[in-house]
């Protein structure tokens, strides 16, 4: 795996976003995190991720509306997003998929799970 992918994880359980962390780190990518949803849209605006990994349920701006700002910006609509939310009703999942986002994850993410979807979401593995 190569440093060359950066990953924004968006979390606001500072637990969580340590772990998401370390697992992507683990794995050989390259993390910038945040807690909130307005400081994420602007990691993603100045960053440029190639991938945003998201809770559906933040403070500030929620993982949907986050979505919707990145889809909304010529800039930014090409990033991947995977969401992971602890609430998966099928309501939120089409709303989800709906704005594109390709992969909706139920807590607690199993670790493999997790990095098969940013594989995946990446377009480096299955």
């Amino acid at each position: 795996m190569s440093s060359l992918f950066k990953i924004l994880v968006a979390e606001d359980d500072s637990n969580l976003n340590w772990l998401y962390q370390s697992l992507l780190e683990e794995a050989g990518y390259e993390t910038i995190t945040s807690e909130n949803g307005r400081e994420a849209l602007d990691m993603v605006n100045n960053k440029f991720p190639d991938l945003l990994i998201t809770d559906a349920i933040l403070p500030g701006m929620d993982g949907f509306e986050l979505a919707e700002a990145v889809r909304g910006n010529p800039a930014t609509k090409e990033i991947p997003i995977i969401f992971i939310s602890g609430v998966a009703d099928a309501a939120d999942r089409e709303r989800a998929a709906n704005l594109g986002v390709s992969q909706y994850l139920s807590k607690p993410v199993p670790i493999m799970e997790l990095l098969k979807a940013v594989k995946t979401a990446l377009g480096t593995g299955q």
